[in-house]
């Protein structure tokens, strides 16, 4: 049953329905959206919706976004300097970007970049410089290393407009992404339980930051159980003291 998911959901929530089907031994199945996916665990059968967690930033008028709207445009330069420039840098050899998003004029900043670090890498040393290219300041850092994935370019990126408060970030996060999966899945046709699985894309807080971040709200929903996956597949039930309002095999009538 789970071959047919590969068409239906995306890579992050392949991985979170493999990783709990694995962890809790079951088999799994895609759902209409909502759920993104059906587990089977022994004879029970549990609905999940899943999510992401990404840091937000402020979105200059009070709010926040998901900062992985702003980091998109960095990480598109990065994956191209790499697809272009690979055949130029000699093997055993890694150039590591540190871009500050977001970027200002992406497709300029690419061709110039694309030079600087031709020369860089035509003899190449261990080296280290910043550049200044278009008011977007570019720390290039050119090791000895090689990637499994075989990539030569790799970007970082760092971002003028998170937040430092790792905890905060944390809760805001968790809050945002229950408050929309809760009202994506208030009135769900299923009788059975209703699991969120929300894979963790921000590195900087683990299980038991989000522990303490989920006790320090409160919002209504429907889940039975709210998961944390990470990228090494581990599985964690997030701790929460606030007893959901809403019923958790709520459906319309």
């Amino acid at each position: 049953m789970s071959q047919a998911i590969n068409n239906q959901l995306r890579s992050d929530e392949e991985f979170v329905i493999c990783s709990l089907a694995t962890h809790f031994s079951g088999d799994w199945w895609p759902g209409e959206n909502p759920p993104d996916a059906y587990l089977k665990v022994g004879e029970e059968v549990t609905a999940v919706e899943i999510s992401t967690l990404t840091q937000h930033v402020s979105d200059g008028s009070g709010g926040s976004k998901p900062r992985l709207s702003e980091d998109a445009t960095a990480i598109w330069l990065a994956n191209e300097l790499n697809s272009e420039l690979r055949d130029n840098i000699p093997d055993g050899w890694l150039v590591i970007l540190v871009l500050a998003s977001p970027i200002l004029k992406v497709r300029k900043v690419k061709a110039q970049l694309k030079n600087r670090i031709t020369a860089l890498v035509s003899s190449p040393r261990e080296t280290e410089v910043t550049e200044s290219i278009l008011d977007n300041y570019i720390k290039i850092h050119v090791a000895p290393d090689n990637r499994p994935s075989g990539k030569k370019v790799v970007g970082v990126v760092s971002s003028q407009k998170s937040s430092r408060d790792i905890l905060l970030n944390a809760r805001n996060i968790l809050e945002d992404r229950l408050a929309v999966k809760a009202e994506k899945c208030r009135f769900l046709n299923f009788e059975g339980p209703l699991w969120l699985a929300l894979f963790n894309d921000y590195w900087l807080a683990d299980n038991d930051t989000y522990q303490q971040a989920i006790e320090s709200f409160s919002v209504d929903h429907p889940f039975k159980k709210i998961l944390l996956v990470s990228g090494n597949k581990s599985v964690a039930e997030l701790r929460e003291k606030h007893n959901p309002a809403l019923n958790t095999d709520a459906r319309a009538d």
